[in-house]
C-alpha cells in the first residue's frame, strides 16, 4: 500500500491518490484540496459513512516540515 501526492501549481490544489492492493487498479481513490493555513493542508473525497450516510472523507495534513508531517483521516458531514 502507499500513496501518491501531487501539487498542481496552476490551481494551487493538492491531490492524494491511495492504493492498498497488490494487483493493478485502473483507477485510484483521490482526495482533493488545498492549503488552508500555514503548515496545514485539507483534502476531501466524497464517500458514504459506514452507516450509509452521505458525506466526505477528510484528510488533514498538519505540522508540515521538510522532514515530516502528521495527518488525520475522518468522515465528515458537510451538509
Amino acid at each position: 500500500s502507499g500513496s501518491i501526492r501531487q501539487f498542481n501549481a496552476d490551481s494551487s490544489k493538492w491531490y492524494v491518490h491511495y492504493y492498498a492492493s497488490a494487483s493493478a487498479s485502473p483507477a485510484l481513490p483521490v482526495w482533493e484540496g488545498s492549503k488552508v493555513e500555514e503548515n496545514k493542508i485539507v483534502l476531501y473525497r466524497r464517500q458514504a459513512a459506514p452507516n450509509g450516510t452521505d458525506g466526505y472523507y477528510r484528510l488533514t495534513f498538519y505540522e508540515i516540515t521538510d522532514e515530516s508531517f502528521n495527518w488525520v483521516g475522518e468522515w465528515v458531514d458537510l451538509g
